[in-house]
């Protein structure tokens, strides 16, 4: 299973739970699937060192409670 397909199936079964894709891809197209899959945001794996804590704050931050 992709982590699209994962995202997609974690929302269905589970639609309050919010999801953060972790990917090698930087192309603007994967991010808008994986948006669309209903994850809350996009961290690329070469930037997680930077930038996974704030994107997992901000998506948390996000979701209502």
């Amino acid at each position: 299973m992709t982590g699209l397909q994962a995202a997609r199936e974690i929302r269905a079964h589970a639609p309050d739970t919010t999801v953060l894709i972790l990917s090698m891809h930087d192309d603007e197209r994967y991010l808008f699937e994986a948006l669309k899959a209903g994850a809350s945001g996009y961290v690329l794996k070469r930037e997680a060192d930077q930038d996974l804590v704030g994107a997992v704050r901000a998506s948390a931050a996000a979701t209502p409670s």
